[in-house]
């Protein structure tokens, strides 16, 4: 059980939900506690979940009969049930300025929380902590042996192996000493409004900054599951509309197989009534993607858990791995060389005020002590070109890495 408290306290009063919220993170990370921190699409309301646990849980992932938590879910996961779950111990909304908090918490570290989050709100001090740089944790993928890579996924598509296949690289960043990651939050924020921006940590994971764009699976209110096509990239540049976007057919047929994949997923299990809209352009800061939404009124149908059922369906969707999926699943484990970790995983609040949103966890970077770990993908198909696609993962590294320079 979580109360509710409507904050009234004077010293609280005074200070704005943003720094309320960092001053939480800040007492979080001090005490090594796991949080998520994040804000949905087109809202202005930042939300912090803290997890009291020493471990968060592990539970088959479960969007609308859960209690109210945070699911992080890696790109490979061993079982569907071992999703990490953070509990909302406390949870606490910007635009409400109210917290909920858990009746059972430990008393002598909620005790400790509270002083430090004070401590941290009077001070103004909102520098957030993270672990040290392990070497072993980074992909020295070059820009040879990216295009090589994408080169024998050409190769196997020419084969018949596969339709398409997604293929990763990441690489390592030095983070200037004046960057300060609550400031980088809010500016990412407001560089991409239409996008799900998150910052989470648990010790396991590590701390991860995301600023995705992509839908996996989300129910509101109302009962409206929801679910997107993403696929396609390129750079918006100055001065142009996207109006005037011009499409290649490689990026036509690549965002295709993303949108057939998700109506091979309804007809597993016999659903016809959905609604489809797109293909369309649509942007992500300075980039451009081919997006078609799908939505189903769950109510309508007595389906209930169509959530779930789809979450489980689509993960890992052709937008991240290939297809077919176990074909191109194989192919990453064998030939990718690096561990992907939450990348093209997916991530997102459930049963927080009654709807769950679920986003694959694109745009992100692994956050160290005076480094960050970019990771970004690229669709390969017949007609790919090994240096446009190692072109295509560095734009999409830029998007949350130029923040950080």
């Amino acid at each position: 059980m979580n109360d509710k408290v409507q904050l009234k306290d004077s010293e609280l009063a005074n200070h704005s939900g943003e720094e309320i919220v960092f001053s939480l993170l800040v007492a979080a990370s001090e005490l090594q506690l796991s949080y998520a921190c994040w804000r949905l699409p087109k809202s202005t309301d930042f939300q912090v979940l803290v997890d009291f646990s020493e471990i968060p849980v592990r539970r088959k992932a479960q969007l609308e009969k859960s209690e109210q938590g945070f699911l992080v879910q890696p790109f490979l996961q061993e079982s569907q049930e071992d999703t990490l779950f953070l509990k909302a111990d406390l949870l606490f909304s910007s635009n409400e300025k109210a917290f909920s908090i858990g009746t059972d918490i430990n008393p002598l570290l909620k005790e400790s929380f509270f002083s430090r989050f004070y401590e941290k709100l009077k001070s103004g001090n909102t520098e957030v902590a993270f672990p040290d740089f392990d070497n072993t944790t980074s992909s020295k993928k070059t820009i040879s042996n990216y295009t090589e890579l994408v080169s024998l996924g050409k190769e196997s598509i020419l084969e018949n192996r596969f339709k398409k296949i997604v293929l990763a690289r990441s690489k390592e960043m030095n983070v200037s000493s004046g960057s300060k990651i609550t400031t980088i939050l809010q500016k990412i924020s407001n560089e991409y409004p239409a996008a799900f921006v998150s910052l989470i940590y648990t010790k396991e994971t590590g701390a991860w900054l995301t600023a995705t764009p992509e839908i996996l699976a989300s129910i509101d209110k109302e009962g409206i599951f929801r679910t997107i096509a993403l696929a396609g990239t390129q750079l918006l540049k100055d001065g142009e509309s996207i109006q005037r976007a011009v499409w290649t057919q490689k990026e036509i047929e690549e965002q295709a197989l993303v949108s057939r994949y998700i109506i091979n997923c309804f007809k597993k299990i016999r659903l016809r009534e959905y609604e489809e809209n797109g293909p369309r352009t649509v942007q992500s800061g300075n980039l451009l993607h081919l997006r078609t939404d799908y939505s189903v009124n769950t109510k309508e149908l007595n389906f209930s858990e169509l959530g779930t059922v789809m979450l489980e369906l689509l993960h890992p969707t052709s937008a991240v791995c290939g297809m077919p999926k176990e074909v191109t699943l194989e192919f990453i484990k064998e030939h990718e060389g690096m561990d992907r970790k939450l990348f093209s995983g997916y991530l997102g609040p459930v049963n927080i005020n009654e709807e769950s949103h679920i986003f694959v966890n694109l745009r992100c970077a692994n956050l160290f002590a005076n480094k960050v770990l970019l990771y970004a993908g690229a669709g390969v198909t017949q007609d790919s070109e090994p240096e446009n696609e190692y072109r295509e993962t560095e734009l999409k590294m830029e998007a949350v890495g130029r923040f950080f320079n």
